[in-house]
């Protein structure tokens, strides 16, 4: 006689979500007894993994926002809004959990949650302010209804723009990546000048080939390189290659 089965596993942590343990318990149970009726119920205790475990049962939307961990490193965190109830689910482990972190690099009194206040704090103001009706009308909103309060966003904004300047932008990234660019460029003119020099799978035989076809095999080739193999490639075919350090 089938047997009704309700599985409701936690999280396996650091290896299963509750909802990937629930599958997985599922799959070895049907092995077994493949006519019984299972019902998958993943549950949590109200660390990891309970905003996803929400979420699915309330079915709402997944939203991203900027903030910091507890650490106070910029990080993206992700929020859950149901917009018939209009309830805003935040899981503090997605924002100021301690598995965010690398082990044994900060000391708990270094930690806060001042991230996981901002977001919230800041996430109820707009969502009075704005009264969304539904995840369509989260989407139309003239700015993010999940954000740091203008002091933070402030300071997130000076620390951008010194990285902008001092690190992105500093004058020997921007010659490596012009050097990186430099490279791509060779590859990509040897190739249209010298097309046998491509790997034999994309030698294009027929003749009756475009232009715009050929450059656009010769970029889906490109594309695909990693670092490593452009490197090698261009010192294949010419006799510099920089040294992009």
């Amino acid at each position: 006689m089938p047997l009704k089965v309700l599985i409701i596993p936690d999280k396996f942590k650091g290896t299963l979500t509750a909802g990937a343990a629930a599958e997985a318990i599922a799959r070895g149970w049907r092995k077994a007894r493949w006519d019984d009726l299972l019902k998958l119920l993943p549950m949590s205790d109200g660390g990891d993994g309970f905003g996803e475990v929400m979420s699915g049962l309330l079915h709402a939307e997944a939203k991203t926002v900027r903030t910091v961990d507890a650490a106070h490193r910029r990080c993206a965190a992700k929020w859950w809004w149901e917009p018939k109830t209009r309830t805003a689910i935040i899981e503090s482990a997605t924002v100021i959990g301690l598995a965010m972190l690398p082990p044994k690099a900060f000391h708990p009194i270094e930690l806060d949650t001042f991230g996981l206040g901002a977001v919230m704090s800041e996430a109820v103001k707009r969502l009075e302010a704005a009264k969304p009706q539904s995840a369509h009308d989260v989407r139309l909103h003239h700015q993010p209804l999940v954000a740091f309060p203008p002091p933070v966003a402030q300071e997130e904004a000076a620390i951008k723009a010194f990285l902008k300047q001092r690190m992105y932008r500093h004058e020997r990234v921007m010659r490596v990546m012009g050097e990186a660019e430099q490279i791509l460029f060779d590859l990509f003119a040897r190739y249209q000048e010298s097309p046998g020099d491509l790997p034999a799978e994309w030698v294009e035989e027929t003749e009756r080939e475009t232009e715009s076809g050929r450059a656009r095999r010769i970029g889906n080739f490109i594309a695909g390189m990693t670092d490593r193999f452009a490197l090698t490639e261009h010192q294949r075919l010419f006799d510099s290659t920089p040294d992009l350090r």
